[in-house]
Order: C-alpha cells, then sequence, then structure tokens
C-alpha cells in the first residue's frame, strides 16, 4: 500500500490524514493516541463494546468539552498476530493536553454518558477484550481538509533527525498538492504530525503523515489516476520532481506505510 508520496516517487522513478474544506493549523493542536490490540478471538466482542460503550464515553468527553474530537481507527494492511495494534483510538484535545481522569473523575463521566459502571467495572469490561500495546501524544503540525467516518487513511510512519526541516518539506513539497487534491476530491485530507511524548533515540517512529481518502475505491483510483503529475506542475512550475524527491527523502527514513479506516467519530455539535 503507498500514500500519494510513496506513489509520487515511484510514478517519477518510472518515467523520469470533518470538512473537506482546505484549512491548516494556525497553532499546532494536540491528540492522544491509544493503541490496542484485541485478544483472540474476541474482534467481534470488541467491536460490540466499541459501538455500544467506547462510543457513549467518547461522546460524553466530546459533549464536555474535553475534547473536541474523537475517532476509533480499525488496521485493514498489515494485520495479524504480530502486528502491535489492531485499532487505535483517537482523541484531540481543544487546548494543551488535560491530565489522566482519576478513578472517581472516569465514574462521573461514564454516569453522564449513560453507562451504568464505574471506573473498575470499565476497565474490567475492556481489559476483558483488549490491552493497551502502547500510546503517546502527538502534535498536528499542519493539515488539509479533514477526514469522515468510514474514509481510509494510509499513515506514513517516518523517522527524522530534523523535525524542522521535514516540516518545512511537507508544507513546501505536499501541503499545496494536497490543497488541490482536496479540491479535485482525490483525497478528504492530509495530516504532517509530530509525537511529543514518548521521545527519544528508542522510538520507532517520531514524526508521521496521513492521506485520508473518502472511499476504498479513491485511494486505488489516486494510485492509477493521471492527475498527480499535472497537478505537480501547477502548484510546483519551477520544481523538477526527482530533484525534489531526491531531496524529501534526504529529511526522514520512511518507517513503515499502513493502511486504516475510520470505524467511528465523534465531533462537537457545530
Amino acid at each position: 500500500m503507498k500514500g500519494f508520496r510513496v506513489f509520487a516517487a515511484a510514478m517519477c522513478a518510472a518515467m523520469f490524514s470533518v470538512a473537506a474544506v482546505s484549512q491548516q493549523a494556525s497553532a499546532p493542536s494536540f491528540y492522544q493516541t491509544n493503541c490496542v490490540k484485541v485478544k483472540p478471538e474476541k474482534d467481534s466482542d470488541f467491536r460490540k463494546w466499541a459501538r455500544e460503550t467506547l462510543h457513549k464515553y467518547a461522546q460524553a468527553r466530546v459533549d464536555g468539552g474535553s475534547l473536541s474530537s474523537w475517532f476509533l481507527m480499525r488496521a485493514v494492511a498489515p494485520q495479524g498476530a504480530n502486528v502491535p495494534c489492531d485499532y487505535v483510538v483517537v482523541g484531540a484535545f481543544p487546548g494543551l493536553p488535560p491530565k489522566p481522569l482519576s478513578p472517581d473523575e472516569l465514574t462521573d463521566v461514564l454516569k453522564k454518558a449513560g453507562i451504568g459502571m464505574t471506573a473498575e467495572q470499565y476497565a474490567q469490561s475492556r481489559n476483558a477484550l483488549s490491552e493497551l500495546a502502547e500510546n503517546g501524544i502527538f502534535t498536528v503540525q499542519a493539515r488539509v481538509g479533514g477526514m469522515e467516518k468510514g474514509d481510509y487513511v494510509v499513515v506514513n510512519l517516518d523517522k527524522t533527525a530534523d523535525a524542522g526541516k521535514w516540516l518545512e518539506a511537507e508544507k513546501k513539497l505536499w501541503q499545496g498538492m494536497a490543497e488541490q487534491f482536496v479540491k479535485q476530491g482525490m483525497i478528504r485530507g492530509w495530516y504532517a504530525n509530530a509525537r511529543l511524548i514518548p521521545d527519544g533515540s528508542a522510538m520507532r517512529y517520531n514524526v508521521l503523515t496521513a492521506d485520508v481518502y473518502p472511499s476504498w475505491d479513491a485511494y486505488f483510483q489516486f494510485q492509477t489516476g493521471p492527475k498527480f503529475l499535472d497537478i505537480w506542475k501547477q502548484v510546483h512550475p519551477d520544481v523538477d520532481p526527482n530533484a525534489a524527491f531526491a531531496d524529501y527523502a534526504k529529511t526522514v527514513d520512511r518507517v513503515s506505510v499502513e493502511l486504516w479506516v475510520i470505524d467511528d467519530l465523534v465531533t462537537a455539535a457545530r
């Protein structure tokens, strides 16, 4: 599976991540991810729990203003016993990340959500089906468009020694391209995100980009469509794509490319 910049490099060599309106983040926003591994043969039970319990909890957090949005992503490729995450739970904050809820605070949220459980009972129901593999807090450094339930998301996990140069390259080369892709309905959104914590040289990746496609077919149509180079010439009329891709490759090491689908999405009422 390839995101649009992976496809672009391959294409060039052969021949020489709500609203779908373009918007750029004016300042980094924060979100937390929880990578979840479902216990063997519990996937259908987890989906039922996520639909009936987790969704209500997320809705209460969004309605209460502690989250600006929340979504649940399910792994499409890769999958399997050796894959760290089967699902990723993502909560976006309206400001700085709040401290974790205490048991009493969690019980209060569950009550407001109409979930007849204490914090301990909620944890027991969750842990019977899944376990937390890892989590982290990230910042959105740049974005275009958005996402909706049912969208497919290509996540490009990268490692960089210079996050400043990486972000400069993303904005210079890809943000304008993403704006045109969104306008033409080829993608729904694009995100450039950096990990805030945990951090350090032992981390497998520290930055990522997400390319959001409005459907399964849209992803594959993008890979085979002829529009990419026309849009490149429109956005970068004086930039040689071969040289641009070579310079971009110097800013990051590609760790992996993954395909996800958004199973559920909660946003604040407008």
